[in-house]
């Protein structure tokens, strides 16, 4: 094969299957990861809502005030949803 000579890319074998197998080795540390942080979320959320919650009821009044802990307020009035009959 002229256009597809091995012996000029028959070295560049070994470098990809290297660089593969590294990606592969740092997709499985990045699963990993995620899966420890995504256990320590569950513990976060709940700390995260109970300051909300606090939050909220010293300054229910004044619900905007929370925006200066993180939390993000809109204007939306929320409503109830009808019930079908």
């Amino acid at each position: 094969m002229v256009s597809h000579n091995w012996a000029a890319n028959g070295s560049k074998v070994t470098d990809a299957m290297a660089l593969h197998l590294q990606a592969e080795e740092l997709k499985r540390q990045s699963e990993e990861a995620y899966n420890k942080r995504n256990a320590l979320m569950g513990d976060i959320n709940e700390s995260v809502k109970a300051s909300r919650d606090l939050l909220t009821g010293v300054y229910r009044e004044t619900p905007k005030v929370l925006n200066e802990f993180g939390f993000d307020v809109s204007n939306s009035v929320r409503t109830a949803a009808k019930k079908q009959a």
